[in-house]
């Protein structure tokens, strides 16, 4: 591990009655670093503070109550300093973290030619107040099949058998509340003892026999305040695009849901936008140019043409089409000639954009069928969106010249299913679909103190659900269901928030309905839970947790909701590294 990389340690104390002492250790040669409490105070440390302490430096500890208590510290490598010990400044309680800026200068003298993302720069950042990206590009953007790379040797290296393929699971075999083994629609019968549903949509577990839901609840079914349809909330974007034909037929151009949406606050099975994520480059040599897909029908895009006034008010860009570059990804290609830089491009579509409105709605419960129709659906429609923004007048001369110099990159997406378009990603963007109800269910709200202490993880996001309809109203056209919540419960500016933790208990099925599954990804929460949850490094976390609670399980013989909780904690904080709990002092403005 580098001198610049995060490190969380815990150091866990069994105290008796009155006071103690703990040494600290710094790791990795480490002369300075911060301290913030756990359960237990520092006598020299103000209350909810942090302090800077040095190597060696002992800190006396005490315990208001009787009995004996494991106290949780954390060391926070926030000033990341390889500085020997001789030339660390004195410990005080007094003495403050380093600037951001001093964090900035730091990494940048060490890693010439990097430089910090700024703040609210839509990069997705969640820690506003915390530490700083380390250099940009930051760690979650990267090239697809390094990613993919990365994932292979990892499970080589762990000796994971993986069989690939297995779609669609028809029945499963149990012994009271342990799921024995699953059969595939295919016949494929896979047998276990403890079993980790990764799956978007929870099929594992709902083949098991435990409860599920989609959708959204209403406002009062947890008290959340964003919850259900957000029909008259004022968030609504409003067209001024005549949905209808003709207003005498009453026939919705294509795309627009002739079906309003329920009222305010009240519960339905409607699903938030999924798109693919694609990945485009202005490369000449590495580009497979926009092409125009079987069966297009430039009448599909009548929404389009409207919005734009038939060519009156086109777009200036594919960015104010709503179609973004999250970039440039790294290793970058160079042959776009002198004065012209290279991009390759994570694309986040929004809005009206390959954000398909209404066309996830039975992805969540449907059968495989169902679910591989919806999919490819996806896939028409985001190829012929882009040869529409490539060809069409309605969509401008500017816009057809930025789409002529664009095209998939040819070294991404390789392997893909038989049938799809060449370099096109594996997966669809399922950003939300089944989720599980467990005995307990993760809300908007802060889980009790008693949950809240069982955290096998850290996330940091808003409660971000993107539009869930497009519908007809009147002569008007509107989407609605975007919410962008705090964890206040009000509407925010942005989707970083302050860090939370991830209980364990979220993770559990009812213990009255499967004992030896844990499901990391479609968890036991809300839909506005599951809008905080719902990126990839999240799941990932929780994945990990699931993991060692499974190995933990296997080894004492317990059921998953018996798994002791410290002793996760323990291991995913000093053996795997994993932070499970808020802790990085705010830096200085």
């Amino acid at each position: 591990m580098g001198p610049t990389e995060w490190l969380a340690v815990s150091f866990l104390s069994k105290l008796s009655n009155g006071n103690t002492t703990l040494t600290v250790t710094l790791p990795h040669g480490q002369a300075t670093s911060f301290l913030k409490k756990g359960e237990l105070l520092a006598q020299d440390m103000p209350s909810n503070m942090s302090q800077r302490v040095t190597d060696g430096q002992v800190l006396s500890l005490s315990r208001p109550a009787s009995g004996e208590f494991d106290a949780h510290y954390y060391l926070i490598n926030i000033a990341a300093t390889a500085a020997t010990a001789s030339t660390a400044p004195p410990a005080s309680a007094t003495s403050q973290p380093p600037t951001r800026a001093q964090q900035q200068q730091q990494y940048q003298q060490q890693h010439p030619g990097f430089i910090d993302l700024p703040r609210n720069s839509g990069s997705g950042s969640a820690f506003e107040d915390g530490p700083p990206h380390p250099g940009a590009p930051p760690g979650w953007l990267y090239e697809s099949h390094i990613a993919e790379q990365v994932l292979e040797d990892m499970l080589a290296e762990a000796n994971v058998t993986v069989v690939r393929e297995l779609v669609g699971l028809a029945s499963a075999v149990k012994a009271g509340t342990m799921l024995k083994s699953v059969t595939s629609e295919a016949g494929t019968t896979l047998s276990g003892d403890i079993w980790i549903d990764g799956s978007y949509e929870g099929d594992l577990g709902y083949v098991g026999g435990a409860d599920f839901t989609w959708g959204r609840e209403s406002e009062s079914e947890y008290n959340e305040n964003g919850a259900g349809s957000q029909i008259g909330t004022g968030t609504e974007l409003h067209y001024a695009v005549n949905p209808y034909w003709n207003n005498a037929s009453g026939e919705v151009i294509p795309h627009v849901s002739p079906i309003l949406p329920n009222p305010l606050g009240t519960a339905d099975k409607r699903i938030e936008v999924y798109d693919f994520r694609l990945c485009i480059t202005n490369s000449p040599g590495n580009r497979l140019p926009f092409y125009e897909p079987k069966g297009y029908n430039a009448s599909e895009w009548e929404f389009w043409r409207r919005l734009w006034q038939y060519g009156k008010t086109p777009p200036a860009n594919l960015q104010s089409a709503g179609l973004g570059c999250i970039g440039p990804i790294p290793n970058n290609y160079s042959d776009c000639g002198d004065g012209v830089a290279c991009i390759k491009c994570d694309m986040l579509g929004m809005e009206h954009s390959t954000d398909m409105l209404n066309g996830a709605w039975g992805y969540p419960n449907g059968t495989t069928e169902e679910r591989k129709a919806i999919r490819q659906a996806h896939i028409n429609y985001t190829l012929g969106l882009l040869w529409f923004y490539a060809t069409d007048p309605a969509a401008g001369d500017q816009l057809h010249e930025e789409m002529a110099g664009l095209g998939f990159c040819t070294d991404e997406y390789l392997n893909g299913a038989d049938g799809d378009p060449p370099h096109w990603p594996y997966q669809l963007y399922v950003r939300e679909a089944r989720r599980m109800l467990g005995d307990f269910v993760w809300t908007e709200h802060d889980p009790p103190a008693a949950i809240a202490d069982r955290t096998v993880g850290l996330g940091a996001y808003t409660f971000d659900c993107h539009w869930v309809s497009l519908y007809a109203d009147g002569a008007t056209t509107k989407a609605e269901g975007r919410v962008n919540n705090g964890h206040d419960g009000k509407r925010s500016g942005g989707v970083g928030q302050a860090p939370f933790g991830i209980p364990y208990d979220a993770l559990l099925p009812k213990r009255a309905q499967l004992t030896n599954v844990l499901v990391p990804v479609a968890a036991s929460m809300s839909h506005l839970r599951q809008n905080a949850v719902r990126m990839e490094p999240t799941w990932m976390i929780m994945a990990h947790a699931a993991g060692s609670a499974a190995a933990l399980a296997i080894t004492h013989g317990v059921a998953v909701q018996d798994v002791n909780v410290e002793e996760l904690q323990t291991l995913l904080v000093t053996k795997q590294r994993q932070m499970i709990r808020p802790c990085c002092p705010p830096l200085q403005p």
